[in-house]
């Protein structure tokens, strides 16, 4: 049944998707390390390895938090950031290299927060390389509360009848 919530932020987009390459690719090597370096310090935007020891400690249900774990997860978190910081400055990688890298760290997925980051990015990057086309829906008729798939698909096929032949 559809409903109106939104999709939240950490819901995950797989790494491997064509959208996603397209994307990173699109970003400059300097705005993808900053980008990923931002992503390091954001709860939401952890990398795998991060996020997995941070899961286990969670699971395990310790009353007492090992400190040893704390450090480990920040000298993990500050080896990725040392690698972007090092790929942001040294002129012989690649960005190709860094979208690996990238894809890599995240290879759970990125979040939609992650995607619209990247977006904006890209679009700060080269603001004249986008054109935006914004359209409003009206609706005519009170919607219902609730729709069966049978009846959205078929109000979306009167709907969209003028601007499809079949």
């Amino acid at each position: 049944m559809p409903t109106l919530r939104t999709l939240p932020d950490a819901t995950l987009i797989l790494t491997h998707a064509p959208a996603i390459k397209a994307a990173l690719s699109k970003l400059s090597k300097q705005s993808l390390c900053a980008l990923a370096l931002a992503w390091v310090d954001d709860p939401i935007s952890t990398p795998a390895a991060t996020s997995r020891k941070r899961h286990r400690r969670e699971v395990s249900q310790e009353s007492e938090e090992s400190e040893s774990e704390e450090e480990e997860e920040e000298e993990l978190e500050d080896d990725i950031k040392s690698v972007y910081e090092e790929m942001r400055d040294e002129e012989r990688v690649k960005k190709g290299e860094v979208v690996k890298t990238v894809m890599r760290h995240w290879s759970r997925g990125l979040s939609y927060k992650q995607r619209a980051q990247m977006d904006i990015q890209i679009l700060q990057d080269k603001p004249t390389s986008r054109s935006w086309t914004a359209y409003q829906l009206i609706h005519t008729v009170a919607a219902p509360s609730y729709t069966t798939p049978a009846q959205l698909a078929s109000r979306l096929r009167v709907a969209l009848s003028p601007y499809h032949t079949h």
